[in-house]
């Protein structure tokens, strides 16, 4: 059901930057590295992925009729994975990872605007 998927997208948008805040903090100890640094980077690379996991779903019902979302809900978890994995090992360049991954984000949502926008009817202009 499309409407509990989105319902669930959107907590998940609030409790991903917390679980990855809670999960870099008890792990920064174990890995000999600042809190201060682990934390952000445990923020940021999980809320990299939300956010391209929201943006990435409704293009992606729309454009298969739903049939390509396990697909991407597999390489969600791949990507959320690796981020966390990287995070462990890697925090600096867990940052870079995040950062590229919501810029790949952002850029596909642009061409996804640029692509409705082309077939919107146009509206008449009123006298």
């Amino acid at each position: 059901m499309p409407i509990v998927d989105h319902v669930l997208h959107m907590i998940g948008t609030v409790v991903a930057p917390v679980v990855g805040a809670i999960l870099a903090f008890a792990s920064a100890t174990a890995f000999d590295v600042s809190p201060g640094l682990a934390v952000p980077l445990g923020v940021a690379a999980a809320l990299a992925t939300q956010v391209g996991r929201t943006a990435a779903r409704p293009v992606s019902t729309v454009t298969t009729g739903g049939g390509g979302n396990p697909v991407l809900s597999l390489a969600e978890d791949g990507v959320s994975g690796a981020l966390s994995i990287t995070a462990l090992i890697w925090p600096v360049v867990t940052a870079v990872l995040a950062v590229i991954v919501l810029v790949v984000v952002f850029l596909l949502w642009r061409k996804w605007r640029a692509f409705r926008q082309r077939f919107q009817p146009r509206q008449a202009a009123t006298p």
